[in-house]
């Protein structure tokens, strides 16, 4: 590997906490470098593309829809070190008013269409070996 070669590497996680209307939850991304040398995470991108709606919501055709939320970016310093295997922003030190967060909005809408959801959580970034 030479320095600045694009390196692959996954993110995961999910909100740390329960979603309300007007509640905001962070996620404590895990990173996981496959390869054998540490490389630098450049760029964290997370969104939410989907939801799965409880039994109960669909049979009372309660919406809840990606709209029904919001993500605050990542806010902390780049780069950030990825050694070799698995790490997170919580391991490497990141405080967690840095983290993403997912806010659920609190909307003047009847939002019980969002109680029990699941949230499909889209995640991207850069890196660069080092």
């Amino acid at each position: 590997m030479t320095a600045g070669q694009h390196q692959p590497f996954t993110i995961s996680g999910g909100p740390t906490g329960l979603l309300a209307p007007g509640n905001s939850v962070p996620i404590n991304l895990q990173l996981t470098n496959p390869g054998n040398s540490s490389l630098n995470v450049t760029g964290l991108t997370v969104s939410v593309t989907g939801v799965t709606r409880n039994a109960q919501a669909v049979a009372n055709n309660r919406p809840c829809n990606p709209s029904d939320y919001s993500v605050t970016q990542f806010s902390g310093n780049y780069p950030i070190a990825a050694p070799p295997g698995n790490s997170s922003l919580s391991s490497s030190g990141i405080p967690a008013s840095r983290w993403p967060q997912i806010t659920m909005l609190d909307t003047s809408l009847n939002q019980d269409g969002c109680k029990g959801a699941t949230l499909q959580i889209s995640y991207s970034g850069t890196g660069q070996g080092n």
